[in-house]
């Protein structure tokens, strides 16, 4: 029975762990949802960033463990000393991987920078004190244990893998190596394939016309759905070698934009100039 027990404490440890990112994260859906007025597909591209997920799910999870750590060793009982802790832990690593930062540019006194990193520190420590609240909330709610170490988490992966792209009166010209659209309304991204093998050049052109002031962007994708680093050549051009060959994809991004856009591109074997 003892054994049972043990396994059962765990197992509800590690849920309120689980409940308090789920926590973090839903504010970060908030947040994502109501600073982009609203508009879905900007909302999913903000929770959609690993970076996001690995911080909260990791790093504030293992942090939260080794306070707990701390708590229990020292006898911290004093409910401001467990809120200055998680504070110190979200505070504390974007200082620090300010300073690694630095020291890697060899750029020491890098005001600007360490200004930024104290910002990110500030929000880092902030977000520490709404993965305590959870973990509080947690201790005392099984509904609220398991809406966010579950149902919340598992409903924001299914809105991640639905495109929120909205495209209205969208008419195209599609050749082997171009594609034009044009469009009374367009948010969200459209990819554009390009059948590429490692080695080639490709120097891409793109251009966008927006009529009614509306965002928009321009990037490269590889098959493993990875950023493209290209070199820019004028303002409307730019080439990037392919490092392994696949379909590549050029995306197409806008932001409530009426207007068109045209996209082509040329290959080449030999190296660019």
């Amino acid at each position: 029975m003892s054994k049972i027990h043990n396994i059962n404490q765990i197992v509800s440890y590690i849920i309120i762990k689980l409940a308090a990112a789920g926590f973090l994260f839903f504010f970060f859906f908030l947040f994502a949802f109501f600073g982009s007025d609203m508009k879905m597909f900007q909302t999913v591209e903000g929770i959609s960033n690993k970076v996001l997920w690995a911080f909260v799910f990791g790093y504030g999870i293992l942090a939260s463990i080794f306070i707990d750590r701390l708590i229990r060793r020292y006898t911290v009982t004093h409910i401001k000393k467990k809120i200055g802790l998680y504070a110190i832990a979200g505070f504390g690593i974007f200082l620090i991987l300010g300073f690694i930062v630095n020291i890697i540019s060899a750029d020491f006194f890098n005001l600007e920078f360490l200004v930024y990193a104290i910002l990110a520190g500030v929000v880092g420590a902030f977000c520490a004190l709404i993965f305590f609240l959870g973990t509080v909330i947690s201790n005392y709610s099984k509904i609220f244990k398991y809406i966010f170490a579950f149902l919340i988490p598992i409903g924001l992966f299914i809105l991640m893998s639905r495109d929120y792209t909205i495209k209205k009166n969208w008419e195209s010209i599609q050749n082997e190596n171009s594609y034009a659209a044009s469009f009374s309304y367009f948010n969200g991204q459209y990819e554009i394939p390009i059948d590429v093998k490692k080695g080639q050049i490709v120097k891409i052109t793109q251009q966008f016309h927006s009529e009614n002031g509306g965002g928009h962007g321009f990037y490269i994708k590889d098959e493993n759905n990875r950023y493209v680093a290209t070199q820019l050549i004028d303002d409307d051009q730019s080439k990037f070698k392919v490092k392994k060959t696949g379909i590549y994809r050029a995306v197409v991004t806008g932001d409530e934009v009426s207007g068109s856009f045209y996209v082509s591109w040329e290959i080449a074997q030999k190296k660019a100039d």
